[in-house]
Parts: structure tokens; C-alpha cells; sequence
């Protein structure tokens, strides 16, 4: 993320720029000579070229006393490669996962250094295209270089907006602790055995469940409801999740980046009435190029985690501002929940221990709002289906 600096200049090749000395005639010749005023940029004679500090190279090109050439050709060129240096440079030597605010400061000061020098840059060309015809050059050369600048402005302010201005909002977002996802809450459940996600999956959120793991060894299930967040984190989440051999569970909803998380799971369910969404992702300030092949890497992730390629293709095919929830006969075709076994009842029913004799009759439908004692019209006392210290209910049979 925003570690891409805008374009500093259009880039023209095959195109040189003359030397624009002027040619003379026959007629100049024959007519006596003037003299000839010394070329501000060229130091008279027995001045050292040390004199010409980089402070007042760096001036004079702002001013536009360098030559078109040198302005355009040299500074631009060497600028640019400079500029890209640089911004490799940061990407490598401070990772967004080691420091996040650190990694916020550093592209602030990158994009910042990279204005600057743009602005010194196309300004500097600007003005010398404007002194080039007063030195000799063509009207052709100098009207180029300022289309150029013109070009090149326009594709800084493009970049600038679609791309380093929302990569600089997310990285500023993750270092102020992502609340532009939204909260999430952590729970261990089950008598230790499960941990429970509640909220969206910010940046960090896998060396917070990672820590938990850590100090509570028995987990063995993930439950997962989260409408999304951070697709590199939800990476992260999933392959811990595979690493640790964790069940993953669904009891709400989860969708977007959370089904990626979802998929380490080596077994994956989901509750009655819970569902999972699919979408293409998004990154903020990605071209188009980039989003694509994003959302190609992770078609083919989840076809390499056991999915259907058919249900990958729907998946990946949906838009990022819609949202597919396959039904769960879908899921189970193409292999991505693993197949409920038989349930019992949720609600725990009172042993049964019957005496010896006539077998008692199936119990009728259970009543709502019904507590486990039955009440007293279920216990006739003229009943003798059951034998002596037994007694009838309607629901469980004879009873001590």
C-alpha cells in the first residue's frame, strides 16, 4: 500500500532536444561584427566550476537559467529515477507490519519529498522553455516542453487523487488502530475450547488471536462473524488458523474478507440461519491492473483451499459493492462448508428409566413455553399403564 510515488514527468522518448545554435549566413558575414554579450550561463573565463555550489545549481534551475536540455533532459530524468529510489527504499526499510505508524510517518515524508521535488522540477523546465527562444532556439522545442509540463502536471494531480491520497488515508487509518473498519471483540467460550470473533478484521487482529492461542492451549474452533475488513490480514488469519488445525464456525454472518479466513478451517460450519458472503475485494488507491490481479490470486487461493472452481468463478465474478450469499446446498456442493452430522436436540432431556412391563406410548408434540417438570394433569391417578412407584407423564412415559 502507497508504496507507489506519482509519475513526476510525461515520458517523451525519441525526442531530443537541438542545440538551437544559430546557423550563419552569407550575409552575416559580410556585415561587420558585433559583440557578442556573454551567455549568463556560461562562468567567464578563470572562474572555477567549484564556485557553482549545488545549492546554486539547484536555483538557478528554478529560475530557468539552465539550458532547455539540461533542464528537461538531465534534472527531469535524474529526478524521476532519484524520486524512485527513494520510494523503494522506504518500502524496504520499514515494513507497515513491523511499525505501522512508523510506516504512515515515512510515506508522508516520501510523497512530501516527492511533491517538492516535482514542483522544482516541471517549474524549473517551464521557465527555461520560456528563455529558449531569447537564446537562440526554436519557437518548436520550447512550445514542446511546456505542452510536457502541462501533460505532466494534469498526471500528477490524477495520480495524486486516485491513488496516493487513498493509500495515505488507509496507512493513517491502520496507525491510528483502524477505525475505519470498525471494532472487533475477542472471546474465549466453550470451557476454553473456542475463541469467538465479534466485529471486523482490523490490522493486528491475527497477533491477537495468535496470543490467545498461546495462553489457552485447549482452543481447538475458531467461530467467525464479521462482515469483513483487512483482506492481507484476513490472509494471515487463515493461515494461522490452518497452521493451529482449527475448526472454523459460523454462527451469524460472514462475509467478505472473512470468508478467507474462514477457508483455513480443516473443518468449516455454519449455524442454522448463518450465512457467507463472497464479493471481489478492493484497495484503496489500486488501479484498475492491480485490482484485478488481486482478485485473481485469490479466485485461485480459494480453489487451491478446496472450493469448486465453478464457486470461485461466481465468487470472484461478483462486484465489490454487491454481495453473493450461496445457499447452503451451494456451500456443500462445491465443498467449501463440511456436512453437518446427526444433532440431538439442543435442550438437555431428563434420563428415562423404564420398568419392566407393557412398553408406554409414544409422547405427544412438546408445548411451548413447557418447563422440564410435567405438570400435574399428566400424572392421572387412576392410570395403570405404569406399575406401582411409577407414575404416567405425557412426555417421557413412566417415571419414578
Amino acid at each position: 500500500m502507497a508504496d507507489q510515488h506519482f509519475p513526476l514527468i510525461a515520458q517523451t522518448p525519441g525526442v531530443l532536444l537541438p542545440s538551437a545554435l544559430p546557423v550563419a549566413t552569407a550575409s552575416a558575414v559580410s556585415q561587420p561584427a558585433l559583440p557578442v554579450p556573454l551567455d549568463p550561463d556560461v562562468p567567464s573565463a578563470g572562474a572555477s566550476s567549484n564556485q557553482i555550489s549545488r545549492a546554486n545549481y539547484i536555483a538557478r534551475h528554478w529560475r530557468g537559467e539552465l539550458s532547455l536540455g539540461v533542464s528537461y533532459w538531465v534534472n527531469n530524468w535524474l529526478g524521476y529515477f532519484a524520486v524512485a529510489i527513494l520510494c523503494a527504499g522506504a518500502r524496504w526499510v520499514l515494513a507497515p507490519a513491523d511499525n505501522p505508524v512508523g510506516w504512515a510517518v515515512t510515506a508522508s515524508l516520501v510523497c512530501s519529498i516527492t511533491a517538492a521535488v516535482t514542483v522544482w522540477q516541471l517549474v524549473g523546465v517551464w521557465r527555461s522553455a520560456a528563455k529558449h527562444q531569447t537564446r537562440g532556439g526554436q519557437a518548436f522545442w520550447a512550445g514542446f516542453a511546456k505542452l510536457t509540463v502541462v501533460i505532466s502536471v494534469l498526471g500528477v494531480a490524477g495520480t495524486f487523487t486516485r491513488e496516493t491520497a487513498p493509500r495515505l488515508k488507509e496507512l493513517w487509518c491502520i496507525a491510528v488502530g483502524d477505525p475505519c473498519i470498525g471494532r472487533h471483540e475477542l472471546q474465549i467460550i466453550r470451557d476454553g475450547t473456542a475463541i469467538e470473533l465479534n466485529g471486523g478484521i482490523t490490522f493486528g487482529l491475527t497477533d491477537e488471536i495468535e496470543r490467545l492461542l498461546k495462553t489457552t492451549p485447549g482452543v481447538h474452533a475458531i467461530i467467525l462473524n464479521s462482515p469483513g475488513g483487512r483482506v492481507k490480514e484476513a490472509k494471515n488469519l487463515q493461515k494461522l488458523i490452518g497452521e493451529r488445525g482449527l475448526v472454523t464456525y459460523v454462527r451469524s454472518d460472514c462475509a467478505s474478507a472473512c470468508t478467507i479466513a474462514f477457508m483455513g478451517g480443516v473443518r468449516r460450519y455454519i449455524g442454522q440461519g448463518a450465512r457467507l458472503g463472497f464479493h471481489r475485494s478492493t484497495l484503496e488507491g489500486a488501479t484498475s491492473q492491480q485490482t484485478d490481479e488481486g482478485n485473481d490470486d485469490d479466485r485461485r487461493a480459494l480453489i487451491a483451499a478446496g472450493a469448486a472452481a465453478w464457486f470461485a468463478n461466481r465468487a470472484y465474478s461478483t462486484p465489490s459493492n454487491s454481495m453473493w450469499w450461496p445457499s447452503v446446498d451451494e456451500l456443500s456442493a462445491a465443498n467449501v462448508i463440511t456436512p453437518l452430522p446427526t444433532v440431538a436436540a439442543t435442550a438437555p432431556e431428563p434420563l428415562v428409566t423404564h420398568a419392566k412391563g407393557p412398553r408406554a406410548p409414544a409422547p405427544p408434540p412438546k408445548r411451548e413455553g413447557r418447563n422440564f417438570g410435567p405438570p400435574s394433569d399428566e400424572n392421572p391417578p387412576s392410570s395403570s399403564l405404569c406399575p406401582p412407584t411409577y407414575r404416567m407423564t405425557a412426555r417421557d412415559g413412566c417415571q419414578r
